[in-house]
């Protein structure tokens, strides 16, 4: 418990008082013990008396007068540096004792001494040194760069497997054609043919037919130029060239026309001389199979021309449903075949 300077302060100044009362006792031959106030005063118990007498009393230095309280109260601090005075009891036939002398504090101590000779350190066994990392720092761009290079290799196989097995997604990302103009108004002519009779003698040997033009344009037919060919079976080549071939450029009947929509049936003949006639011999027999070749040119207004070319096989029909034909037999001298039919060969050229 910290006590208050100024009542430790009246405490020696009690005590100093209680001292100068005690020698004035002495002087008058008074043989009291303590301030006068406990003359009369006694405690309980037994007294003991003391081994030896006490020695005889020092004189006591002068007190000076003590201050009133109130001077007590305004007397200035000890500083904090210096210590405290603590009371000290004062009993009769003992000298107050001085206040201690203030402690000296060491100066700080500034600098470390130095000595010639350094202890010896204890044996320590030092750590092991890392494992060097160069190894990471040389090898890791190298590594980075061929991961990236085997998933570059990765996708681009992806992609073109990809392309080989979807080519639909080519055209899907085609640019998209460029819309054409509406067709122009034109006449379209259709052939058709039916085979009638056949006949052969020393002479030559001819193929009476019909044809039927139908005009499936929006414009009328007009100028209409029809030329045909009878070949032997097997003559492609001269087959293709006729059909290829160059048209007359004026029909022998020019006021004809065909409307839109409408139809217009001709009959003829065509005819080839015996000497050009290749019959095939087959176990004695010779037999002919005619194919027919028919060029069709025809012109419509605003100076548009088109072209319809085709070509026939012609043969004995067998009358049921067999699709095969008969070949004429021309080693049985002049005849007349009348139920005949035809199918129509690969060989055309349609403009």
């Amino acid at each position: 418990m910290t006590r208050s300077p100024s009542l430790l302060l009246s405490f020696g100044l009690l005590a100093l008082a209680a001292a100068a009362q005690a020698q004035d006792n002495q002087a008058a031959g008074e043989s009291v013990v303590g301030p006068r106030e406990l003359k009369d005063f006694s405690l309980p118990g037994q007294r003991t008396s003391p081994a030896a007498p006490a020695p005889a009393p020092q004189a006591a230095p002068a007190v000076p007068t003590p201050a009133p309280p109130a001077a007590i109260e305004t007397a200035p601090r000890p500083s904090a540096a210096s210590p405290r005075a603590r009371p000290v009891p004062v009993a009769e036939g003992l000298a107050i004792p001085s206040p201690p002398a203030a402690e000296s504090v060491p100066a700080p101590i500034t600098e470390l001494p130095t000595t010639d000779s350094q202890p010896a350190l204890p044996d320590v066994t030092p750590l092991p040194a890392p494992a060097s990392t160069a190894w990471f720092e040389t090898w890791w761009p190298a590594a980075a760069a061929l991961l990236v290079a085997l998933l570059g290799f990765a996708g681009a196989r992806r992609w073109l497997r990809s392309r080989r097995k979807s080519p639909e997604i080519r055209l899907e990302l085609a640019p998209a054609l460029p819309v054409t103009a509406p067709a122009q108004p034109r006449a379209r002519l259709a052939l058709s043919l039916a085979a009638e009779k056949a006949v052969a003698n020393d002479e030559s040997a001819a193929v009476h037919y019909a044809i039927t033009l139908a005009n499936q344009g929006e414009e009328a037919a007009r100028n209409i130029r029809i030329d045909t060919r009878m070949f032997n079976a097997g003559a492609e080549p001269e087959i293709k060239a006729f059909l290829d071939g160059a048209i007359h450029e004026q029909s022998g009947s020019p006021q004809i026309t065909i409307p839109p929509g409408k139809t217009m049936e001709l009959r003829s003949e065509i005819a080839m001389p015996r000497s050009e006639v290749a019959g095939i011999a087959i176990e004695g027999r010779s037999l002919f199979v005619p194919v027919v070749a028919i060029n069709v040119a025809y012109d419509w207004t605003d100076g548009g021309g088109g072209r319809t070319s085709r070509s026939w096989l012609i043969g004995r029909d067998s009358g049921n449903d067999d699709t095969r034909m008969g070949p004429l037999r021309l080693d049985l001298g002049p005849r007349i075949w009348r139920s005949l039919g035809q199918r129509e060969t690969e060989l055309a050229n349609v403009a």
